[in-house]
């Protein structure tokens, strides 16, 4: 509903229409608007940071550590040990770990580094995640701007039928009966929801709320 009032809100940031993100570098300090080198964003709307990916210019396992390009099965842990239907990826496979390809793996790689100030990096929600589509942008490649989300993957790389196949993994498990072998991706390119087999492989954008 944002959208019908956009040119009344005042932004502490920039962004199309109703969005309104912040730019910031690896320590979170924010950076100006026109900033072309920036670790994360803060969404301005929400209060959540998000990472923003490394350039590659390779397919994983010839990648860093936060390369667009890499892609991880559902595999997550909790306090009370690891959730049901995770199922781990092999290492060096579609990322560079030694450890694994799963996601807490990455996960904890990205927290052990305190990136852009915080070590409380999680796989977004289903809803958080839906909240960084701009509907504008429907007939591209991509419905995320590319302008505080650069270095997006291929949306053909994960693709199994030569059409836009962006897909990006929710926290979220699919209540699918008692296996809950499926959890929730989000596909970028248009922005369909699809319950995943989680031994399955897509990509991550980490985020975290600031104070925690």
């Amino acid at each position: 509903g944002r959208d019908s009032v956009a040119n009344q809100l005042d932004k502490i940031g920039q962004g199309d229409l109703a969005f309104d993100f912040t730019k910031m570098n690896e320590f979170a300090d924010e950076l100006p608007d026109d900033a072309t080198t920036f670790s994360c964003v803060r969404d301005n709307v929400t209060g959540l940071i998000w990472e923003v990916k490394s350039p590659s210019t390779a397919l994983p396992p010839a990648t860093t550590t936060r390369a667009a390009t890499n892609h991880y099965t559902w595999y997550l842990t909790t306090s009370n040990g690891i959730q049901a239907g995770s199922v781990q990826g092999a290492a060096n496979s579609t990322c560079p770990s030694a450890t694994s390809c799963g996601l807490q793996t990455y996960v904890n790689e990205v927290n052990a580094t305190d990136f852009c100030g915080g070590t409380n990096w999680r796989v977004p929600t289903y809803t958080e995640l839906l909240g960084l589509l701009d509907y504008a942008k429907q007939g591209g490649t991509s419905l995320l701007s590319t302008e505080f989300f650069p270095n997006q993957p291929n949306a053909m790389q994960l693709s199994t039928d030569g059409s836009a196949f962006m897909p990006y993994w929710t926290s979220q498990t699919a209540a699918d009966g008692t296996s809950l072998s499926q959890a929730y991706i989000i596909n970028m390119s248009n922005a369909n929801d699809l319950a995943y087999p989680k031994g399955n492989t897509a990509f991550v954008r980490l985020v975290r709320t600031p104070g925690e």
